[in-house]
């Protein structure tokens, strides 16, 4: 039976997401903002992340190989020469049709930007991501579940692990783990920590996942 994760496209990197995403490495981004090539990134609190559609839009900019540079910084687009996004009431982006990954994203959530706004967002995020959770129970178990808990029960009920240290265990899994009740996890670094290298979790392994063992 397949599994009922929704497909959930990516509106925002982090940094080095987004170092990955053109092949470059985390510094480079830094220097490519500072030279105005890349747009800043969006913050809250002490996460910086950065939109999509903003760093496609700045990509298109850039001369193609062999061409004279004649590439314009993200801050001289910004100041009303690229085209404007079209926003909605509450400020999220309008598609550009049925067929876009981001009016298939909305019409999973059952949102709508011409109407709804931050409030409405969070709400049916929250929704959609309760569901998910409440079919994990009574899905398959995916291989990275199984390589991930031959590991633990090797360490032992009980025993705190790095998540960065059990082989495949992403966020995916470890949410699937956790709702399946085979572990649990507690954070042990702030948000700013993990942007320098530092795994924000350990997890333990439960009385209910060495018996699935």
């Amino acid at each position: 039976m397949k599994t009922a994760q929704p497909n959930v496209p990516r509106l925002a990197l982090s940094r080095s997401e987004l170092a990955i995403s053109i092949g470059v490495s985390p510094t480079s981004i830094d220097v490519m903002v500072e030279e105005g090539v890349l747009p800043p990134p969006r913050q809250w609190h002490t996460r910086k992340l950065w939109i999509v559609q903003e760093v496609q839009a700045a990509l298109l900019q850039w001369p193609e190989a062999g061409e004279a540079t004649g590439l314009r910084s993200w801050f001289e687009e910004a100041a009303g020469e690229r085209p404007a996004i079209r926003e909605g009431k509450g400020g999220y982006p309008i598609a550009d049709g049925p067929k876009d990954p981001l009016q298939q994203y909305y019409d999973k959530l059952g949102f709508d930007p011409l109407t709804m706004g931050e409030a409405d967002m969070k709400r049916l995020t929250e929704e959609a991501h309760a569901r998910w959770i409440s079919s994990i129970p009574g899905s398959k178990i995916t291989k990275r579940e199984l390589n991930a808990l031959e590991i633990l029960v090797a360490v032992g009920l009980e025993v705190p692990v790095l998540e960065t240290a059990v082989k495949g265990m992403g966020e995916d899994t470890r949410v699937r783990l956790e709702a399946r009740g085979f572990i649990t996890s507690v954070e042990t670094f702030p948000p700013e920590k993990v942007s320098q290298g530092f795994s924000r979790r350990e997890v333990r392994l439960q009385q209910p996942g060495l018996g699935q063992w």
